[in-house]
C-alpha cells in the first residue's frame, strides 16, 4: 500500500487511482475505494448513481459544473496538476471548498513541488500525492512550519490583522 500526506501526516492511502486509458477494469482492481477519471466516473454515475466508494479526479476546471449537484456526496476529489506552473488546480480547490461546500478529502497529485503545498492547503487541499518518501517527509515538515499567513484562506478567512483588533476596526489615535 502506498502512502500520501494527509492532514499534515504521512498515512496509508486506502484509495486507488484508476489511470485514464488503462487496460485495467474497475472490477479487476484489488481496492473497493477507487478514484476514477472524470469521464469514467460520470459514465458510472449516469448508470448506477453515486457510490460512497468512488471518488473522481479532475483535469479541467470546466468539469466542476457537471459535478455541482453531486459534489457534497463525493468522498474524495483529486485534482491532477499537469505542470507545476499551472495555477488552475489551486482555483479548483478553492471553488470546491468555498462555492460548493465540499467537505471530503481534496487531493492534489501530478507534477507538484513540495514548496507549493502550503499554498495548496490554503486553497482547501488536505491530501497530497508525492513521488517519494523524502518528499513526503519534507512536506510534513513544511506544512507544520506554515500554519498562519497574512492572507486569508479557505480554512482561515480571517487574517492575523483582524485577530489583533476588535470587530469594530482598528483603534487609531486621530490627529
Amino acid at each position: 500500500m502506498s502512502t500520501i500526506v494527509r492532514d499534515g501526516g504521512i498515512v496509508d492511502d486506502e484509495w486507488q487511482l484508476l489511470e485514464e486509458c488503462s487496460e485495467v477494469t474497475v472490477e479487476s482492481l484489488e481496492s473497493d475505494k477507487l478514484i476514477l477519471p472524470f469521464a469514467e466516473w460520470l459514465a458510472r454515475f449516469n448508470q448506477q448513481g453515486a457510490s460512497p466508494d468512488q471518488g473522481v479526479w479532475l483535469d479541467d476546471p470546466d468539469q466542476l459544473q457537471s459535478l455541482s449537484s453531486e459534489i457534497k456526496r463525493l468522498p474524495v476529489v483529486a485534482v491532477r496538476f499537469h505542470e507545476f506552473t499551472d495555477g488552475r488546480g489551486f482555483s479548483v480547490g478553492a471553488i470546491l471548498r468555498e462555492t460548493y461546500g465540499f467537505s471530503g478529502e481534496l487531493r492534489a497529485f501530478g507534477n507538484l513541488l513540495v514548496d507549493q503545498l502550503p499554498l495548496l492547503r490554503r486553497c482547501g487541499f488536505n491530501a497530497f500525492v508525492l513521488a517519494d518518501e523524502d518528499q513526503r517527509q519534507q512536506a510534513v515538515e513544511l506544512l507544520a512550519q506554515s500554519p498562519l499567513s497574512y492572507q486569508g484562506s479557505v480554512y482561515s478567512p480571517r487574517t492575523p490583522f483582524r485577530f489583533r483588533f476588535p470587530a469594530g476596526g482598528a483603534s487609531h489615535a486621530k490627529c
